[in-house]
C-alpha cells in the first residue's frame, strides 16, 4: 500500500483541474502484464507477447505508437484530489479498423459490454501520418468510429497530465455523463452466476421482446443458492403499480423458467411479489437486479 503521497505541485494541480472523466490522452507512456501467447490487444493486429517460456511479460506502448489514445476513466472529483496520486485509462482505438458497420452499431447500441462508441468528432486529425496509417481502415480510409476497450484498465501517475492538450472524448455533456454512468454501473454489478448470463438473461431478453410491452416495468430480479455454480435460481418479479397483475406476469415468465431449467440443468423458478408496495425488504435483499436489453436481436 501506499504509506505516502507526496503533495502535488501547484503546477500539476493547476493541470489535474483541467482534466475530467472522459478526457483523452494523446501518446501516454503506458505498460500492461499479460501472459504470453495471449492477444494483448485488438488494435495492434492482435499482437501476441513474443516469449512463450515466460509466465508473465509486460506489453505497453511508447509516445507515437498504437493505440494513440486513452480515455480517463476515473471521477472528475478524484482527478482534482491531490491526495489521489493515480488516474486510471483505457485503451482507445479506431473500431472501424477492426468492425463492420453492423459490428460498430452493436457497440454504440451497448451491446458489446467491454467496448463504449466515443462521440467526439475527428479526432483522426490529431494524429501524426503515421498513426493515421496504422488506425486507418484500408478499404475505406474515411470510416473511424473511435472505440474504448474497457479490458484494459492502466493506472498513470497523475504527472502524465502536465502540459498537455484537454482533448473531450464527446460531444456532448449528456455523452460524457452517460460515460460515466456506465463505468459505474460497472463497478457496481453483482457477481452472477454464468448461468445467468448465459441462459436466464437471453431467455428472459427474448421473453420481454415477445410480450411487445406487457412486461413493461416489471423489475426482474434473481436469487441464486450459490455464486459460481448454482443448484437452483429464483426469479423474482416485482409488477409496477397498476399495471399487469402479478399472477398475469409469472404465466409469461414460468415458460421461461422451464426453459432456462431444461437447457442449463439448474432448476429455475418463479415467484411474483406483485407491486413494490408489496414486497419485503428480503425480496431485495436476497436478491440481485437485472437490467434486460430490449434493442432487437440480429
Amino acid at each position: 500500500m501506499l504509506k505516502k503521497v507526496d503533495p502535488v505541485n501547484t503546477e500539476l494541480e493547476a493541470f489535474c483541474q483541467q482534466f475530467e472523466q472522459g478526457y483523452l490522452l494523446l501518446n501516454p507512456y503506458t505498460a500492461y502484464v499479460a501472459r504470453p501467447g495471449v492477444a494483448a490487444s485488438n488494435w495492434a493486429n492482435d499482437y501476441l507477447f513474443p516469449d512463450m517460456n515466460s509466465e508473465l511479460a509486460v506489453g505497453g506502448v511508447a509516445p507515437d505508437s498504437e493505440p494513440p489514445f486513452f480515455v480517463i476513466l476515473d471521477q472528475t472529483c478524484d482527478i482534482y484530489k491531490a491526495s489521489v496520486p493515480f488516474i486510471h485509462v483505457s485503451p482507445v482505438f479506431n473500431g472501424a479498423k477492426h468492425y463492420s458497420a453492423k459490428g460498430i452499431q452493436r457497440i454504440r447500441d451497448r451491446r458489446v459490454g467491454y467496448l463504449y462508441a466515443l462521440s467526439a468528432l475527428a479526432l483522426e486529425e490529431l494524429l501524426t501520418e503515421s498513426q493515421r496509417a496504422e488506425q486507418v481502415k484500408v478499404q475505406n480510409p474515411d470510416d473511424w468510429a473511435w472505440v474504448v476497450d474497457l479490458r484494459i484498465q492502466i493506472p498513470l501517475d497523475k504527472g502524465v497530465l502536465l502540459d498537455r492538450d484537454r482533448i473531450p472524448g464527446f460531444a456532448s455533456r449528456k455523452d460524457q455523463l452517460e460515460f460515466g454512468r456506465e463505468l459505474g454501473n460497472r463497478a457496481d454489478r453483482p457477481a452472477l452466476p454464468l448461468v445467468v448470463s448465459d441462459y436466464l438473461i437471453p431467455a428472459l431478453t427474448r421473453a420481454v421482446q415477445d410480450a411487445e410491452g406487457v412486461l413493461g416495468g416489471v423489475q426482474f430480479r434473481v436469487a441464486a443458492d450459490g455464486i459460481m455454480n448454482p443448484t437452483g435460481l429464483e426469479l423474482v418479479l416485482i409488477t409496477r403499480a397498476g399495471g399487469v397483475s402479478a399472477d398475469a406476469v409469472r404465466e409469461l415468465v414460468t415458460p421461461v423458467a422451464e426453459s432456462i431449467e431444461r437447457d442449463s440443468g439448474v432448476p429455475c423458478s418463479v415467484r411474483a411479489c406483485g407491486t413494490d408496495n408489496e414486497v419485503t425488504a428480503a425480496d431485495f435483499r436476497d436478491s440481485d437486479l437485472l437490467e434486460i436489453e430490449l434493442a432487437p436481436e440480429d
